[in-house]
């Protein structure tokens, strides 16, 4: 309209100066059609920009976030997602955190009603039309199913190295990752996108979810919190949470906010865990219970932690990280891992009587997960293994690893007997009474019904009987009493027993009661037949279960006989055997 004006004035001009005042107008009119184009383009929005390609954040078998940095608050992200690329679904962001220093806004939009352990397709717009590539991510698995995950710390600094282990992991195929802190140098978002939001990170985590502890570096400041969602849990807070995955119950304790013994965040790390049934519990945070050199002292709050609530209540392993450098430590039986650098500068490793292995390399740790059993392998930044490590969170799950696995079964097992004829020898089994295993120490043995944690390795003797040989155990955890599962002649050792040499049966070890008539004696050894056709494995017609160790003189009659499942080989047949613990009358 001003320029409208100014040319209309310029018309009505008239005069021998004519010439100059059109001029002089002319003048007047283009600076202010300037200052009003200027104007103009001050009153118009600045164009929505996405600075960053998402990432994924919180996932739980049936939702899961998407985080996605822009320069503006508004207008909000929207994620279309579906099972094709067809995608179906659009949700929109709800608010955006602000970072600072710069300012910049990450919108956390959260996908809910999925299906678990299902593949999806995602992208992410923030004005129409302009969309980020198609990504995908996978939902929690449930319980029963294998998976594998993986764990990292102390990415700052060396991003040559960080890069290099991010796309190492992303070739691993893991579900998601657990971060041990350390993200980058500082609190600074400049910091953040230049050591941790690195090519192949970001390649990742579109795809990876990750689950972080925070670190001293990167802090529990502005920054961390606008970069990070938490799944939500009891805590009720995002400084520290828990969440299941398939078997898993995770932990993430905060030691950048209060952890001190008696907090709020120390009584609820208590509730949580030993309130979960999950047969896999695991821990993370940053500063290490134990450890040896490097810069940080072991931190003796989390030691309390280990001490009053991890073991208890049967935590499998602890991952932490702050010291530069891989260190694994064996307190208690409980496994206690430094996985302290994925970039930042390395440490020396020290001495300790704790200290299982130590190697200062940068690394990171792939773990395989099945409801029985657990199996993490290190590796260092060229991708060559460098540690690993087998557990089993029952007798059980022990069982079904191959032979010279070394292993510690995670959960409590409770011991069932003792035989006075063999030194260094007793019998465990799962408290639920469903297996149970031969057990070889040069330590001294518990006594019966004591509760202990056993590592050593796993093993099958030529007489077909299963044994986890060369064990060690810490001090005993309280005792039981275990009473014996009632089995007949025919169930014990499992179906099929006869006739499968080398072989071991699933309840061999395990504290039963059996019955039956005396068929035959010999010596201390005799035979119990309860009319079920029990191949004795003799040549004389001999029917029934071999009873060994018995301590009985003169076994006569119906008997009722209290030991554990074991096994012989006699003929090419490896036989059913109850080590006699007792007589019921």
């Amino acid at each position: 309209m001003e320029l409208g004006c100014c040319l209309l004035r310029k018309l009505k001009v008239e005069g021998g100066n004519q010439e100059m005042k059109s001029k002089k107008i002319t003048s007047d009119c283009l600076g202010k059609t300037i200052l009003a184009t200027l104007l103009l383009v001050l009153a118009l929005p600045v164009y929505a920009t996405m600075t960053m390609t998402p990432y994924l954040q919180a996932v739980t078998s049936n939702s899961i976030y998407v985080l996605v940095e822009c320069n503006l608050a508004t207008p909000l992200v929207n994620v279309q997602y579906g099972l094709t690329t067809a995608y179906g679904t659009t949700v929109t962001a709800t608010s955006a955190s602000a970072t600072v220093s710069p300012v910049s806004y990450i919108h956390k939009i959260k996908l809910t009603g999925l299906a678990a352990n299902t593949v999806y397709h995602y992208r992410a717009y923030q004005t129409a039309g302009m969309n980020t590539a198609d990504y995908t991510f996978t939902t929690a698995a449930l319980p029963g199913t294998s998976y594998r995950f993986a764990a990292m710390g102390d990415f700052r600094t060396n991003t040559s190295i960080f890069n290099a282990i991010s796309l190492l992991v992303k070739n691993a195929n893991p579900r998601f990752s657990i971060y041990g802190g350390d993200l980058c140098n500082d609190s600074n978002y400049s910091t953040f996108k230049t050591e941790f939001f690195c090519s192949n990170q970001l390649a990742l985590i579109a795809k990876v979810p990750f689950f972080n502890a925070p670190g001293n570096h990167e802090t529990w400041g502005t920054n961390t919190q606008a970069t990070a969602q938490a799944p939500t849990s009891s805590s009720g807070t995002q400084e520290y949470y828990s969440f299941d995955y398939g078997d898993v119950h995770f932990v993430s304790i905060n030691n950048q906010t209060t952890y001190s013994v008696g907090s709020t965040q120390y009584n609820w790390v208590n509730t949580d865990l030993s309130t979960s049934t999950k047969p896999w519990k695991i821990v993370i945070f940053h500063e290490p219970a134990y450890c040896a050199g490097g810069s940080h002292a072991p931190n003796t709050v989390m030691q309390s932690y280990s001490t009053n609530i991890f073991e208890p209540n049967n935590v499998s392993m602890v991952i932490a990280g702050h010291n530069h450098y891989y260190e694994h430590c064996l307190v208690n039986n409980l496994h206690h891992y430094v996985i302290g650098s994925a970039g930042a500068p390395l440490y020396s490793t020290g001495t300790a009587s704790y200290l299982v292995y130590a190697s200062s390399t940068y690394c990171y740790g792939i773990i395989d997960v099945t409801p029985k059993t657990m199996r993490m392998v290190v590796y260092n930044q060229a991708g060559t293994q460098i540690d690993s490590i087998d557990l089993a969170n029952s007798v059980k799950g022990a069982k079904s690893l191959p032979n010279a696995t070394a292993l510690t079964i995670t959960q409590f097992v409770i011991v069932t007997y003792v035989p006075a004829a063999e030194a260094g020898v007793f019998y465990v089994q799962d408290p639920t009474g469903v297996s149970g295993i031969r057990v070889e120490t040069s330590s001294t043995r518990p006594v019966k019904g004591n509760k202990v944690k056993i590592k050593g390795t796993v093993n099958i003797k030529t007489n077909g009987e299963r044994v986890i040989s060369g064990a060690t155990y810490p001090t005993p955890s309280g005792s039981v009493t275990i009473k014996p599962r009632a089995l007949s002649n025919k169930a014990v050792g499992g179906s099929g027993y006869v006739g499968n040499p080398g072989g071991g049966a699933s309840n061999q070890g395990l504290l039963v009661k059996v019955w039956g008539k005396v068929s035959k004696v010999s010596g201390t050894t005799f035979w119990l037949d309860d009319g079920s056709g029990v191949d004795n494995g003799e040549v004389d017609g001999t029917h029934g279960l071999k009873v060994i160790d018995s301590g009985l003189s003169s076994p006569s009659g119906m008997m009722v006989i209290v030991g554990v499942v074991a096994s012989e080989k006699v003929n090419g047949k490896t036989i059913r055997v109850i080590r006699f613990r007792e007589r019921k009358l």
